[in-house]
């Protein structure tokens, strides 16, 4: 083990530290800070001593989740406990982001510093733990505990200049180490107080107990959030090491619960969705390309300025380029309405912005994006006018998802350029990424690195029609669609999915998008052929959505006319009616959802199970909290979501088991062992 880096400056140890891997606390870096300690405290020329991460960060990552995480917290824990027992003083200066068990110990330390705009957080909350290295008792003891809560159970970011006071002693326009050295001497000629015994944050008991209780009242679906106030109040009701005692045991009962196992499995699966192909390199991208007066086209133009990269904007309709630049300079406008940016730095991002007429201005970019409509015709034309045009070494891209990518690389002239980055309208900022055979991989991995860099979700996918998100959609309409024939109300359908953690209903959410709108998309896709499906009939008759009215009425009932078109076609289909519980809507939904998740494992569409569990998240809002329709399938167990399937194979085709399932049954496998 490398100890970390030890120096003394006028009586103050400066011991310097590198977090690694990927700048998270570990127990062999907690344990080379203590030993460094230890030399400290024993130095007689020492009376203080600093912590200091080197590089950019501190800290940062929510710890261990493996099964090494209650180690790696012992070691935390302990080195906390050392920190307050020394006779000298020992100050953190927070050189950059510090997050999780690293903030934790951070809070141990009799003072803090941190340079502008450092970034501090608890995001433990994010993969349903709550802290476990003493967060909850030594944070409530520093800021009280209104403000405690706040950041542990919101898990986002505050800047260090913006933090809730007694957190950060001094906030350093310069080297926060400096800061923390003279910090570190004033305490040196006092007897130090350790956080354990602060008390400012307990000054107020009543306004203490009501923040607990005013949490304990909006608790939200995760375990966690519900132990959080029980842990915060604690710190007053409790002595300190029954408080930290009491942390670690909701910490054990929360790592165990499915909520947990679903939200790190979603993390871990949307870093690996991300990973580039073994040995490709990237390729930076300093100005973007993008082609198309659409929706998306300006969408891709936002992400791209708001990340600092030069943006060449093509639209050979002069009016069309003019609407989505006002589309685009409207965005910026609101961000700074809202406050998320100041009119300056908005400029900044804005004089990035080049719009132009002609293909000819995207000769210098690096990569560039086709956003134009689904057409194959549109989008041969448009491939090959950027195979001409663009430096040899652009990648090559589109948007769309439902085009024949090996016609559109070999349009382009150069097919180991070319790639789909496909962002699905009412998705969030899903961008699924996807190769032809021929693909060079460090053009997929260029187009990877620039999804994530710009913020949105990316996701490698095999090419098929669809690509991941697709056909999962389908098998989700045509659960729903089943479910309708024999009988469930839509506004009941919607309120059990809601219920179980949906944000929308998938048949409100169908007005919204428009019935026609998802039948044009199922048709290019070539599902449900050869049978009269709900959208079918209602489209038919006129209930698009939007303000025609779909499902529901345009004032948001629920419309007779659509139950009973609804009602006729089971009649004309022989579609027996039953009593589906709300249980019923839920595992039927979801075992839809598993299944064509399954069979996109078989294709390789899908490289790995977690893949399909980030788009479903990401696209159809699969709550976080239960991780995706693999892991839940995995969490239920196998065998009783395939028994689900066989159950309901009679009601729909999207019900009949993909073979993965018996197969992995067999071996004694699961999702997660993919």
């Amino acid at each position: 083990m490398r100890l970390p880096d030890y120096d003394v400056a006028q009586g103050v140890a400066i011991i310097a530290f590198t977090a690694v891997p990927g700048t998270a606390m570990s127990a062999a870096l907690a344990a080379g800070i203590g030993a460094q300690l230890d030399r400290a405290i024993a130095d007689p020329e020492v009376g203080a001593a600093v912590l200091v991460g080197q590089g950019r960060v501190f800290s940062t990552g929510a710890g261990a989740t493996g099964p090494e995480a209650e180690t790696v917290l012992d070691a935390v824990a302990r080195l906390a406990a050392e920190i307050e027992a020394a006779p000298k003083p020992v100050v953190a200066a927070l050189n950059g982001a510090a997050a999780g068990p690293g903030l934790e110990l951070a809070l141990a330390c009799h003072g803090r510093t941190a340079a502008r705009g450092v970034a501090l957080s608890f995001p433990q909350i994010a993969l349903g733990l709550p802290p476990g290295a003493g967060a909850t008792q030594r944070l409530p003891r520093l800021v009280g505990a209104e403000a405690a809560l706040r950041m542990l159970s919101g898990g986002r970011a505050v800047r260090a200049e913006a933090a809730p006071a007694g957190l950060i002693d001094a906030v350093a326009e310069g080297d926060p180490a400096v800061d923390a050295a003279a910090l570190a001497r004033r305490l040196a000629a006092a007897p130090a107080v350790p956080t354990s015994a602060r008390r400012e944050g307990l000054a107020d008991p009543r306004g203490f107990m009501a923040a607990c209780a005013a949490a304990r009242r909006a608790p939200g679906p995760i375990p966690a959030a519900r132990a959080l106030p029980d842990c915060v109040e604690a710190a007053l009701l409790l002595p300190f090491a029954a408080g930290l005692e009491m942390e670690r045991a909701h910490w054990r009962d929360c790592r165990a619960t499915p909520e947990a196992q679903a939200l790190i499995h979603l993390t871990r699966a949307e870093a690996e969705a991300a990973l580039p192909p073994p040995g490709a390199a990237a390729a930076e991208v300093a100005r973007l390309g993008i082609v198309g007066a659409t929706p998306r086209g300006a969408a891709w133009a936002i992400a791209a300025l708001e990340a600092g990269i030069e943006t060449v904007l093509v639209a050979t309709d002069a009016p069309g380029l003019a609407q989505v630049t006002e589309r685009i300079l409207a965005a910026f406008d609101r961000a700074v309405e809202a406050g998320r940016l100041d009119r300056a730095a908005a400029d900044l991002r804005l004089s990035r912005l080049v719009p132009a007429e002609r293909f000819e201005a995207l000769e210098p970019v690096d990569l560039a994006l086709l956003a134009l409509s689904d057409d194959l015709t549109l989008q041969r034309e448009g491939m090959g006018a950027l195979g001409l045009l663009t430096r040899p070494e652009a990648v090559l891209a589109t948007t769309a998802a439902l085009s024949d990518l090996d016609a559109l690389a070999a349009a382009s002239g150069r097919p180991g350029a070319v790639v789909a980055m496909h962002t699905p309208e009412r998705a969030g900022r899903l961008c699924e990424v996807a190769a032809t055979a021929d693909t060079d991989p460090s053009a997929l991995a260029t187009a990877l690195s620039l999804t994530s860099r710009v913020g949105m979700t990316a996701v490698a996918a095999g090419a098929a029609p669809g690509l991941i998100l697709g056909p999962l959609r389908e098998a989700g309409l045509q659960a729903v669609e089943a479910m309708l024939l024999q009988g469930v109300p839509p506004d009941r359908l919607d309120a059990a999915l809601v219920a179980w953690g949906l944000d929308e209903g998938p048949c409100r959410a169908l007005d919204v998008e428009g019935l026609d709108r998802r039948q044009a998309q199922r048709r290019a896709l070539g599902a449900a052929r050869g049978r009269a499906t709900v959208l079918d009939v209602l489209v038919e008759a006129g209930r698009v959505g939007r303000r025609a009215g779909g499902f529901y009425t345009p004032e948001g009932a629920v419309s007779d006319e659509a139950v009973a078109l609804v009602a006729a076609l089971a009649e004309m289909s022989g579609v027996a009616e039953r009593r589906i519980s709300e249980p019923g809507i839920v595992r039927r939904w979801t075992a839809a959802l598993a299944n064509a998740g399954a069979r996109a494992v078989e294709a390789g569409t899908a490289p790995r199970p977690g893949a399909v569990d980030v788009c479903a998240h990401a696209g159809l809002g699969f709550p976080r909290w239960r991780g995706g329709p693999m892991v839940a399938a995995d969490l239920r167990g196998l065998l009783r979501v395939q028994n689900d399937l066989r159950r309901y194979a009679e009601e729909g085709e999207v019900f009949a088991p993909a073979p993965l399932f018996a197969e992995l049954i067999k071996n004694g496998q699961h999702f997660g062992d993919l």
